[in-house]
């Protein structure tokens, strides 16, 4: 039979395509969002009831969108890169000036 085994949020109020990475050894599952936070999920595990699992670990990473994340295979390593198409839209003089930002940073971690 098939189903959803779990669920785990992020905030994305974006079309473009967010990526994810999820270690083949510990199970730790890392994703980023439109508000350049960093979620981390510790061993992927099935939650019963379609329970909504919360990050174990979750900090401000980027400025701009995290648009990939990827974990080392070995080492306890998160690599993050950020950025997104802008359109500036005039609308008058209250406009908010967007942070940008465009990066790859590397994150360390125990085990």
């Amino acid at each position: 039979s098939s189903g959803i085994n779990a669920e785990y949020g992020r905030v994305v109020s974006t079309n473009q395509r967010l990526q994810f990475d999820v270690s083949h050894t510990t199970g730790r599952l890392v994703t980023g969002n439109h508000s350049g936070h960093i979620s981390m999920f510790e061993g992927a595990t099935i939650k019963a009831g379609g329970e909504v699992a919360e990050p174990d670990c979750d900090w401000l990473g980027h400025s701009d969108t995290v648009s990939c994340v990827s974990i080392h295979p070995l080492w306890g390593w998160v690599v993050s890169g950020s950025g997104r198409r802008h359109f500036k839209i005039m609308c008058g003089e209250d406009e908010e000036e967007e942070k940008e930002e465009n990066s790859l940073k590397l994150w360390t971690f125990d085990g």
